[in-house]
């Protein structure tokens, strides 16, 4: 059953979040976390949220070598944000789509995935 909202998001964003939840096991879903619809003064984009079980240290940097790697090799404009628990976020953007994705360590060791995609085609500004 498809969940509601997901037809706005496109093919290559379906196949990144399928990608970055290959990496480990996906968690239950957390408060807050699943597909929700953002509305701002850019238009209409759909969020998709979630994350993993706790990870030690070492497999969470495989984590996101893992999803780096993936982005990259998809042609994603890759950039990493240095992040409090000094493990850096991997942050991606496609170039065609405006879709934005975050994949970063928590403070818990789970590692949350945030994508987030214009639901009306491809945003005009730059990330």
């Amino acid at each position: 059953m498809p969940v509601p909202g997901s037809s706005f998001i496109s093919s290559t964003t379906a196949r990144s979040v399928m990608a970055v939840r290959a990496v480990t096991e996906p968690a239950p879903t957390q408060p807050g976390e699943g597909l929700s619809t953002v509305q701002d003064e850019s238009g209409t984009s759909v969020h998709h949220t979630g994350s993993t079980e706790p990870l030690p240290e070492d497999k969470t940097v495989r984590a996101l070598a893992r999803a780096q790697a993936h982005f990259q090799s998809s042609e994603w404009s890759v950039r990493h944000v240095q992040t409090r628990g000094g493990t850096p976020a991997v942050v991606a953007r496609h170039p065609e789509e405006g879709t934005i994705a975050q994949v970063a360590a928590s403070a818990t060791g789970a590692v949350r995935v945030a994508v987030t995609t214009p639901a009306n085609g491809p945003a005009s500004a730059d990330v």
